[in-house]
Parts: C-alpha cells; structure tokens; sequence
C-alpha cells in the first residue's frame, strides 16, 4: 500500500518564445483554477512575450516515504 501524499504549493511554469523560461509558485494544497489564473499573470508579467510552453503542478509536501512512487495507477 502506498502512503497518501497531500500538495503544500501550486506552481506554473512558462516558457516564452525566446526560450527564457518563469516558475511562479504558491502555498495551498487544492489545484484551483483561480489560484492558476493568477499565477499566470504573473508569470506572464515577468516575459511579455509570446508563450511556447506551459506547465502547470503541484509540489508534494516533505513528508518521507521509503517506497518508490508509481507513475500510473
């Protein structure tokens, strides 16, 4: 059995034309998409410039685990 995991930051990660690339992150444990609005605009804020790619996730809180996570269910 795997060990439950909870979220403790959003981010989103943007990759502008140019190649130079913005990680935007905040606190909070549920993915929602106002949270991921805002931190679009900031983000975008930072290149203001057309967008190549676009990532969006969510970092998983320090806790330790000794088994090798899966991937797929």
């Amino acid at each position: 059995s795997q060990a439950e995991r909870s979220a403790n930051k959003l981010f989103l990660k943007i990759r502008f034309a140019d190649f130079r690339q913005t990680t935007v992150e905040c606190g909070g444990s549920v993915a929602q998409p106002a949270l991921f609005a805002q931190l679009l605009e900031t983000g975008f804020q930072r290149g203001q410039k057309p967008v190549r790619l676009l990532g969006v996730g969510v970092r998983l809180a320090a806790d330790r685990i000794d088994a090798q996570l899966e991937l797929f269910n």
